[in-house]
């Protein structure tokens, strides 16, 4: 796989058999750190994805802090 069809599929803008938006975001999320994957993925696409995305995070701690940030982020949005 190219680079660009990587980021075309992260972007949502290609699906290439079971390689979609969600798996893409699975592998940015455990393969690169915070502040990169958050470069890559926005916080609203994220949050958006997030029920899709969990479960292809095989690293239980790393999900978790996902989904810590998640939630504060929803809370943070309504106050």
């Amino acid at each position: 796989m190219l680079p660009q069809e990587f980021f075309d599929i992260l972007e949502n803008k290609r699906v290439l058999g079971n390689f979609n938006q969600d798996w893409a975001i699975g592998r940015v999320l455990e393969h690169t750190n915070y502040y990169d994957a958050m470069g890559l993925v926005s916080l609203p696409t994220l949050h958006a994805r997030w029920s899709s995305v969990e479960s292809r995070i095989f690293n239980k701690e790393l999900a978790h802090g996902y989904n810590y940030l998640l939630q504060r982020q929803a809370l943070s949005a309504t106050r």
